[in-house]
């Protein structure tokens, strides 16, 4: 046996805490089991349980879809009109609670989680969820806005998950609601191993040029440049956004698109799914009505609404987006749009055309027997 001098035994100790500090040795810490745990959420708020909420107050479609998948909407209190979508989808019966939210006023809102206190609801105790891509809810400061006033009121517990900046984010949003909840489905070790497998497989592939765009009734055809979950799917699988260079946040500015899209001849286009489902748009309206009617080069992907949102799914649509944009290191069964190959639209259109064509073909050969009669 060696026996070790007092210099050994501290260059050893000097070695095990550096191994420790740079993450070298696994260190197991089970306190979030005994003494609680921690969220914190997008506006970089944290918020310490000691253990999980006995009933939640969800607004938004994906979050409440999350708790859904979690195992755990039985403990919903309320939802907004937009998650009680999320039960209908699952073909769940809503909760008793579906309060209608106005997306520009929030006073409404803010009475009927206020009179939840009086209801079974525990504000000491008990989640408030907030989700949106306003301000109204936490202020331009991340600390004022409706969750100011409700802290103000008694609730201790309000998160906020607004603006995403990479899937990372999307991963903790899920991991914090299974957390609150106390759910134990760990929906986001397929949501990481998603990750894993597609960053692996894109690394060495070039990077493919790439725009998200949404549409608003009132403002038109705005590009994501940053804070979008849809941003953050597409730089994930491998995607160069060209709309970064745009600014900051979502710009609504159709010439803006027709410039990138210009510099840019062989770019994905990657449309969130409101402008199909919500305003009756289709590819082949987007190509006349932004494009110009002609869609060069540029493949067009519709974003399904749980693929762009805070919940599981995003993994999906992580796994869609990279296929689409790199199809022979990613499996998968998505595809671009392109109008010559033909869709519903098209081929209704296509019909049409063939039709009338021959209409008038007929009419040509029944003119040219009368003229020679």
């Amino acid at each position: 046996m060696i026996e070790m001098t007092g210099n050994m035994k501290a260059m050893i100790a000097l070695v095990l805490v550096s191994a420790l500090v740079s993450g070298g040795i696994a260190v197991s810490d089970s306190s979030d089991a005994d003494e609680g745990f921690t969220v914190t959420d997008s506006t970089g708020k944290t918020f310490t349980y000691s253990a999980a909420s006995e009933h939640i107050i969800v607004t938004g479609y994906a979050a409440t879809l999350t708790i859904i998948e979690s195992g755990m909407a039985e403990k919903i209190y309320a939802v907004d009109q937009y998650g009680a979508v999320a039960f209908d989808d699952k073909g769940l019966e809503r909760p008793a609670n579906v309060w209608t939210t106005t997306y520009n006023d929030t006073s409404a809102l803010k009475s009927n989680i206020v009179h939840a206190g009086d209801n079974g609801f525990d504000i000491a105790t008990d989640t408030v969820i907030l989700t949106t891509y306003k301000t109204d809810f936490v202020g331009s400061d991340g600390n004022s806005g409706l969750r100011a006033e409700l802290m103000k009121e008694g609730f201790r517990y309000v998160p906020f998950y607004g603006s995403i900046v990479d899937y990372n984010a999307i991963v903790s949003c899920v991991r914090d609601i299974e957390n609150i909840t106390g759910s134990t489905s760990n929906l986001t070790a397929s949501m990481m191993s998603a990750y894993d497998e597609v960053t692996a497989a894109v690394a060495s592939e070039e990077k493919k040029d790439a725009i998200f765009l949404r549409y608003s009734s009132s403002k038109g055809w705005g590009i994501g440049v940053s804070g979008s979950i849809a941003v953050a799917l597409l730089e994930a699988a491998g995607g160069n956004n060209i709309g970064s260079s745009a600014g900051k946040d979502t710009v609504y500015n159709q010439m803006k698109i027709v410039e990138l899209l210009s510099d840019h001849p062989d770019a994905l286009i990657f449309i969130d799914s409101p402008y199909f489902d919500t305003y009756g748009g289709t590819f082949d309206k987007f190509i006349d009505e932004v494009m110009g009617g002609d869609q060069g080069n540029h493949g067009i992907v519709k974003m399904l609404k749980t693929w762009n949102n805070y919940d599981p799914a995003a993994a999906d649509g992580l796994k869609a987006v990279a296929h689409v944009m790199h199809p022979d290191a990613v499996d998968g069964t998505l595809e671009a749009y392109y109008a010559d190959k033909g869709d519903g639209d098209s081929s209704v259109m296509l019909y049409v055309g063939i039709g009338a064509a021959a209409i008038i073909a007929a009419v040509g050969v029944l003119l040219f027997i009368r003229s020679r009669n």
